[in-house]
């Protein structure tokens, strides 16, 4: 390991380094467009005006993570992992789970050159984690709605949170530069 050639000072040195430079990566604004896995419950059909071409969206029920579950979020800066659960008059659960680009997309009609345009832009609305939402008592439905951000996050059956994850690596870093020092 690297580290293992170093002397303790650059060891510490090495280690604040890549903890700055991975604290710099949360607060860069990424010009591309973030990827997140798109599926249903059911097949969903729709027409591209702009591409000329009929867009298929996957079931859930199938989901690999295979590249035709894969889409570009052009105005989303999060993925979206909605569980859905109906509790039925037996006592069981049904379970179902969508997922897709966070609806973050603002779309306000502007008046330019004596016409009317389209103007699009991306708020941000949503917070990193899950939210219960209670949608009809009555029919005893319950939706779990998942926001993470990455590409591809909304894979998994556990959404986590990017910047917990990036304050315990680094928390574990630190730890093993002052195991090193002190042993």
């Amino acid at each position: 390991m690297v580290l293992s050639v170093l002397k303790p000072h650059q060891q510490i040195r090495y280690i604040q380094l890549i903890i700055a430079f991975i604290i710099f990566l949360q607060f860069v604004d990424h010009v591309k467009s973030i990827k997140c896995f798109k599926c249903a419950v059911t097949v969903e059909k729709t027409y591209s005006y702009t591409k000329n071409i009929t867009v298929i969206t996957p079931m859930c029920s199938k989901f690999d993570k295979s590249e035709e579950y894969k889409v570009d979020c052009k105005y989303s800066t999060m993925c979206l992992k909605t569980i859905s659960t109906l509790r039925l008059q037996n006592g069981q659960n049904l379970e179902t789970v969508t997922r897709g680009c966070a609806p973050q997309k603002d779309t306000k009609q502007v008046f330019n050159n004596g016409r009317w345009n389209q103007e699009y832009s991306v708020q941000e609305v949503y917070e990193e984690g899950c939210k219960e939402v209670t949608e009809n008592t009555m029919a005893a439905s319950l939706k779990t709605h998942c926001y993470c951000r990455g590409d591809l996050c909304n894979k998994s059956n556990k959404i986590f949170n990017v910047k917990t994850v990036i304050v315990i690596t680094a928390l574990g870093a630190l730890m093993i530069c002052f195991q090193n020092k002190y042993i």
